[in-house]
């Protein structure tokens, strides 16, 4: 039973979770782009990111086309708005 904040248990080594799961954790954040990757049906992807999203192991966020991603516990690194476009300052001088 998938309970939220609680570690999982895989039973099986490659369930449809796993994979999903090590998807994410390899940079894939677009639910197409896990489909591609992990080869299984739409379904299967949906109901992976579903239960790891509410049991609390893939953070859902939304970027800046309204799309969903789908990310790890703290990896996402954004970049203040004063600092878009600027890389003057890293630049070595």
């Amino acid at each position: 039973m998938l309970k939220k904040n609680q570690p999982v248990k895989f039973s099986r080594p490659m369930s449809t979770m796993r994979t999903v799961l090590l998807a994410v954790e390899h940079g894939f954040q677009y639910r197409h782009d896990i489909l591609v990757e992990t080869k299984l049906k739409p379904g299967q992807v949906q109901a992976a990111l579903y239960n790891l999203t509410y049991i609390g192991v893939v953070v859902r966020q939304v970027d800046a086309n309204g799309r969903s991603i789908y990310l790890l516990h703290g990896t996402n690194y954004g970049v203040a708005p004063c600092l878009r476009g600027v890389r003057s300052i890293f630049d070595v001088g």
